[in-house]
């Protein structure tokens, strides 16, 4: 909005300095600046005045002003989705670079020809633009031009999958001068880089080259490099089943591009990973909210990938809730845009969802038709994370179809991939559907397989247990199960009744087996560590192997007892405060504690709790420890954001939806009804508008609801935990927050301190988050340097806990010793401005003749608007200084520094 006025004011100086100016001369001095209205995306009129600016340009001569205003236009028009237009423009641009006999304004004539060749999918011709621009840079020796070129090659093989020639040629950009210290370039070429690896799935140097990109980018204000590296993070996260670190990347860029409104693409494609990244945490209505924006705003984005991809995620999302024909038509739109610009990865991936669309139709030949054309489009196409993908759902339909040879082929071949690309939640997916394709004297090795995978993925100690376990349950055919340390679950799978658990004694004859149940311990050294107790609804008889078991238990017991070491460190664990059962807690402040001891006493208490604290605190994690320690621990817990509900699906999110409410819409349950017999943790309760608190009191009141379109009455048991950053004292008095909704949440309230507050718990934590992230990144990272520590602990953590993980994740990725140091942090952690180290030298497109005369112009066409606009709304408000500066749009204050600066008196 703030930029849309400033534009505005610009189209208005634009008026006023054309009226005003006495010469041609003057008047291209002003039409200079219309090219920054462009670059802005703004009103329709504003092409009409670069291209007059263009045309006094070329009448007088200026091939700098010339070759300024056509770049803008057909940036714009590329931008806007007309290619035809954008390649007039480029062309006029190479005529005039001709005529002038400009080798390097020709070579950026070239440059951007290609980027519209690109974005139209004429790739080929597109390389030979890049590589005409290259071969002109090269003969002017003019080396950031050539590393523009070679970075566009690289970009465009990146469009085309072929990640080895996209690392040959950023490979070859970084190499020329390369103790060349342009920030940007520096920047730039390592955000190439780190988006190869991404595509290349090796997560451990992508994240190390794009968190060097942000940090240079975040020092220096590039914000345009900045966007696309933190989309890149958010993928790579995405691709490491990680999609909550995904949401905080694409929200990122979402975010500044809203507050800036420039820079669609970037947005565009943060609206549709943001929306992927809720899709794959199972947030529907953040999903949909997300991909309506989506829908909004790709239009004016210029990129085809990015609106099929937009197109692609629709028809996912329309699939998850049973919406068939929308599923199948928008799907159908995004094949058809990625066809046509060639992006053959996109192909691959939207072929696959319309296989799905026909499988839930039972049509299994037309499903398998697509996907056999969805990994055709893959045979030249080098990226791994899709093509696995794509093999894991196909081996799965192939699988429900009966055909179990084709199937375990396409799922070994999965799990090979994921495997090799350390995706822990998409290797158990393929293990699982693998052990129904296997017989029973193949199952025991493929379990094990399974499993000994898992371990060597460098998982924390709990999720690795977690997925174990449900690895163990699928391939022994129990419906749940647990494993307990003394009588403490440390992993649960299912709803398992411990019935077991109370019989078990160290001395004891194991393996304990029934036609329900099956006990074993995991030992070492002697010494029984832990048990594992799974149990079945179904009573069946069978036989296991206890060699098979034996296996079972030495892959577990290192986890064990890692998982145990950690529990014996200084902090917040479970010796400290009793009958508490949480993971991921760490502190040992006396509010810690005490917030700690309120959750042991409320834990199996029916009572609704309301806790208080900033963001970043780690609310929710109190809240799984509330419910992880209560009685209703083996129900579910189910996590709500209020403040991204949209009034318009609060009731079908929460509430569910009836069959027949609507055409084409499929009956399915909502958050309370998915959180019967467990927890529903309410975020950011305060944010919630009050249509949304009425309607929500209502089911807590009754604590019965209709789905959307339904007249049955639906009974749930939930206990309600809330949470809220806001002073809801404060919003009740101004209206904002209901009183009745406010007693009826606080029946205990915690408050969680600020991290500043608990600066005594900084050291255990920063030691947590190293071990986590080392683990995670493969880094040799084993301590902190005692002054490193010490500026960790001093700082003052606005974010909090939030902000200290991602300080410690960049620290570690891109630390290459055995401790982290002070050079490790951001420059605020060293005393520094970033301001001081010094301004970037700026790029060829950022700086020489081409952008430094642009910018003298600009100015100096600029300060004329600027003193003409303010004499002219003084002489229309008859000299009334208050008048003057309400009609210019600024303060009274700022207007007198202008008229100062003017050196403006009145006649």
């Amino acid at each position: 909005m703030r930029l849309a006025t400033e534009l505005k004011r610009i189209l208005v100086q634009l008026r006023l300095g054309l009226g005003s100016a006495r010469s041609p001369g003057e008047r291209l001095q002003v039409l200079n600046e219309s090219s920054f209205l462009l670059e802005r995306h703004s009103e329709a009129e504003a092409p009409a005045f670069v291209e007059e600016m263009v045309a006094c340009a070329e009448t007088s001569g200026d091939v700098l002003g010339a070759t300024t205003g056509l770049w803008a236009l057909a940036e714009h028009a590329r931008r806007c989705g007309d290619l035809a237009r954008a390649t007039q423009y480029a062309r006029r641009l190479l005529q005039t670079a001709s005529r002038a006999g400009a080798s390097e304004t020709e070579a950026l004539a070239r440059l951007l020809e290609g980027r519209v060749f690109e974005y139209s999918g004429e790739f080929e011709t597109a390389r030979e633009c890049y590589e005409r621009a290259f071969a002109l840079w090269q003969r002017a020796k003019a080396t950031e031009g050539c590393r523009i070129a070679l970075r566009h090659i690289c970009g465009l093989m990146l469009r085309q999958g072929l990640t080895t020639s996209a690392m040959k040629f950023c490979q070859e950009a970084l190499g020329i001068d390369p103790d060349n210290q342009n920030r940007l370039e520096q920047a730039a070429g390592l955000l190439d880089m780190g988006r190869v690896f991404v595509q290349m799935g090796n997560w451990e140097d992508a994240a190390e080259y794009l968190f060097r990109s942000v940090g240079i980018a975040e020092k220096h204000g590039f914000s345009g490099i900045l966007h696309r590296a933190s989309n890149a993070l958010g993928e790579m996260f995405l691709r490491r089943d990680r999609p909550e670190r995904a949401v905080e990347y694409f929200s990122k860029v979402v975010q500044a591009a809203r507050r800036s409104e420039t820079d669609f693409d970037a947005m565009c494609e943060g609206l549709v990973g943001l929306a992927s990244a809720y899709y794959a945490s199972g947030d529907l209505a953040a999903a949909e909210r997300t991909l309506q924006e989506g829908s909004a705003c790709c239009p004016r984005c210029g990129d085809s990938a990015t609106q099929s991809a937009l197109h692609r995620v629709i028809a996912e999302l329309a699939l998850a809730k049973g919406e068939l024909a929308e599923a199948e038509s928008s799907a159908q739109k995004a094949l058809e845009v990625a066809q046509r610009a060639g992006v053959h990865c996109e192909v691959g991936r939207v072929l696959s969802v319309l296989g799905q669309v026909a499988a839930e139709r039972d049509d299994i030949d037309a499903a398998m038709a697509f996907f056999q054309q969805s990994l055709k489009s893959f045979e030249r196409i080098e990226v791994p994370y899709d093509l696995g993908r794509i093999r894991l759902q196909y081996g799965r339909l192939l699988l429900n179809a009966g055909r179990v040879s084709e199937s375990g082929e396409q799922l070994r071949e999965a799990e090979r991939i994921f495997r090799e690309l350390g995706v822990a939640g998409q290797i158990a997916e393929a293990s699982r559907l693998l052990f129904r394709t296997t017989s029973s004297e193949t199952g025991d090795v493929a379990l094990l397989a399974a499993v000994a995978g898992l371990a060597a993925l460098r998982l924390e100690p709990s999720s690795f247990l977690e997925r174990a376990l449900r690895l163990i349950c699928d391939g022994l055919s129990f419906d749940c199960g647990a494993i307990v340390v003394g009588k403490r679950p440390v992993a649960v799978c299912g709803e398992p009744q411990f019935g077991a658990v109370s019989d078990l004694r160290a001395d004891g004859e194991y393996p304990v087996v029934s036609e329900t149940t099956l006990c074993f311990p995991v030992r070492f050294d002697g010494g029984t560590l832990a048990w594992v107790c799974l149990e079945r609804a179904t009573p069946t008889k069978v036989s296991v192997q206890p060699l098979l078991l034996q296996g079972l238990a030495s892959l577990l017991a290192l986890q064990v007892m890692e998982l145990a070491t950690r529990s014996r460190r200084p902090g917040v664990r479970s010796g400290l405060v009793a009958g508490l059962r949480y993971r991921g807690v760490v502190g040992r402040s006396p509010k810690v504690l005490s917030a700690l001891e309120i959750v042991a006493k409320v834990a199996s208490v029916p009572i609704p709790v309301l806790m208080r604290g900033e963001s970043g605190t780690g609310k929710e994690l109190i809240a799984r420890a509330l419910h992880d320690s209560g009685s209703r621990s083996r129900g579910p817990f189910v996590a709500v954001n209020c403040a991204a509900m949209p009034e318009t699906l609060l009731e079908s999110e929460f509430f569910g939806v009836a069959k027949g409410a609507a055409t084409g819409v499929s009956p399915r349950k909502g958050k309370f009804e998915l959180a019967d017999g467990g927890t529903i943790f309410l975020d950011e309760i305060g944010d919630m508008s009050p249509a949304l608190q009425a309607k929500l009191l209502r089911v807590l009141q009754g604590k019965c609801f209709e789905r959307v379109g339904g007249d049955q009455t639906i009974t749930v048991d939930v206990r309600v935990v809330a949470a809220t950053n806001q002073n809801l004292e404060e919003r009740m008095e101004k209206g904002l927050f209901r009183r009745d909704l406010y007693y009826r949440l606080n029946g205990v309230e915690i408050e969680l301190p600020a991290l500043r507050e608990r600066r005594e718990d900084i050291p255990e934590l920063v030691r947590h988050f190293v071990d986590r992230f080392a683990r995670e990144f493969g880094r040799q990272v084993r301590g902190v340097s005692s002054e490193t520590l010490q500026a960790l602990v001093n700082h003052s953590w606005p974010g909090n806990i939030r902000e200290l993980q991602n300080v410690i994740e960049r620290a570690v990725v891109m630390c290459k010793e055995s401790e982290l140091g002070l050079h490790d942090l951001p420059p605020e952690f060293r005393g520094i401005n970033p301001e001081e180290e010094g301004l970037p030298k700026a790029s060829f497109l950022e700086s020489g003749d081409f952008r430094s005369s642009r910018r003298k112009v600009k100015d100096r066409a600029v300060s004329e608007l600027e003193k003409v606009m303010i004499v002219d709304c003084l002489i229309k408000a008859d000299w009334n200084i208050s008048k003057a500066a309400e009609l210019a749009g600024y303060s009274r204050a700022q207007f007198y520094r202008l008229i100062k600066k003017h050196n403006i008196s009145r006649p």
